[in-house]
């Protein structure tokens, strides 16, 4: 197995002091908990550890930026006995490291474990917020329903209010699919967008997003029984 290699990055510490150094991109499929870092190619390895670091990034690979959020952790599993009865989201608040995923005026975020995901965003300063997704057997029933909330923040967050709601309607849960939408919103309003992750490439730009049209709205309860 090649051996994982120091990458020039950064960290800020909890002073929000920038701390220029290598980083050890372990190339995460779950979002971490720590990192490891060394300040120059001679010192010793160290590890960042998330109650000590509110953000680290190797630039053009990944940034993680730390924050206390209120994060649903309902089972999406179809075979799960515990998958919840109700449609309303069960907050939990947690310390989290989240993926970036688009920076910009309007920024999406990642959290992923073993079988979970939850997308996350943020308008200019506000706090962030999670994009309401969930599974829900009603009654307890053997069938079960789908909370796409979702569908409304995306509505919401967009300073286009003309925007076709229909095509916003069919963005899945989906990580190329919201962040299609971001960058769409982002560069409608001018704005420069940053994508981190290898899927950083041009099918992001304004082209899949052409079906998005000025027309007359509609709007929804986001209680779907489609996936």
């Amino acid at each position: 197995m090649a051996q994982k290699k120091f990458i020039p990055g950064y960290f800020i510490d909890n002073k929000k002091e920038k701390i220029n150094c290598l980083i050890i991109n372990e190339g995460w499929i779950y979002n971490p908990t720590t990192f490891r870092y060394k300040i120059g190619e001679k010192d010793k390895v160290q590890v960042g550890l998330l109650a000590e670091v509110k953000e680290f990034c190797i630039p053009n690979l990944f940034k993680y930026v730390r924050d206390t959020v209120d994060i649903d952790r309902s089972s999406d599993l179809l075979d799960d006995n515990e998958m919840s009865n109700s449609s309303a989201p069960e907050w939990h608040r947690e310390l989290l490291f989240l993926k970036v995923l688009v920076e910009g005026n309007n920024s999406l975020y990642c959290y992923e474990e073993v079988n979970f995901m939850r997308f996350f965003f943020r308008v200019k300063d506000q706090n962030l917020q999670q994009l309401i997704y969930k599974k829900f057997r009603p009654g307890g029933g053997v069938n079960f329903l789908f909370n796409k909330e979702y569908i409304n923040q995306l509505e919401e967050i967009s300073s286009f209010k003309e925007i076709d709601k229909s095509k916003v309607e069919n963005i899945n849960y989906a990580e190329k699919e919201l962040k299609n939408y971001f960058l769409f919103i982002n560069e409608c309003g001018g704005d420069t967008s940053i994508v981190y992750g290898k899927k950083a490439r041009r099918w992001f730009s304004i082209k899949p997003m052409v079906g998005f049209n000025i027309c007359s709205l509609k709007t929804g309860n986001g209680i779907d029984s489609s996936v």
